[in-house]
């Protein structure tokens, strides 16, 4: 019973830890979001920015330039974010795959953390009510045992009085 104990205060730790990981994966994760709307945002609002209203890069810039040569370097800024959107976006999703895997495992953990305290507490109850038998049991055999030596006493005192029956 005290093992039992023991491992089910090691899972109950266990459990408490997992609880703690997953509300830091929460908060890295909603972080992970907020960074990756205001660089979606960034891009958006750049003035000048080659994209029309609907964020599909045009083929001309809208800042003035004269030639396509000359919005070259806003376009590779244009792409390099885009790609650290997508980059962002993927990790992103990632991190959500990683903390729905890590809730399931913990939800599995605790789910057979419960049936562990159940059981213990099924085993506990059935201990209690053997040990209450064995208990009424002894009681019943040393009641039977002092009648028995009373009854032998007696029987003794009897056979000393009428002097003929000798002690084996």
């Amino acid at each position: 019973a005290r093992a039992l104990r023991s491992r089910l205060g090691e899972i109950e730790l266990e459990t408490r830890e997992k609880a703690e990981l997953e509300r830091r994966l929460q908060l890295q994760l909603a972080e992970c979001a907020e960074s990756l709307e205001s660089a979606t945002q960034r891009l958006r609002q750049r003035p000048g920015s080659p994209r029309d209203a609907d964020g599909v890069a045009s083929r001309a810039c809208q800042t003035g330039c004269e030639s396509a040569a000359d919005c070259e370097p806003q376009l590779a800024a244009d792409e390099q974010l885009e790609a650290e959107i997508a980059a962002a976006k993927l990790a992103l999703e990632e991190q959500i795959r990683g903390f729905s895997a890590e809730r399931h495992r913990w939800l599995y953990e605790k789910r057979q953390v419960l049936a562990y305290q159940k059981q213990l507490q099924l085993n506990l109850v059935q201990l209690r009510s053997k040990t209450t038998r064995l208990a009424a049991d002894v009681e019943q055999l040393n009641s039977e045992l002092a009648e028995k030596e009373t009854l032998l006493m007696r029987l003794r005192g009897q056979a000393a009085l009428s002097g003929g029956v000798s002690e084996r």
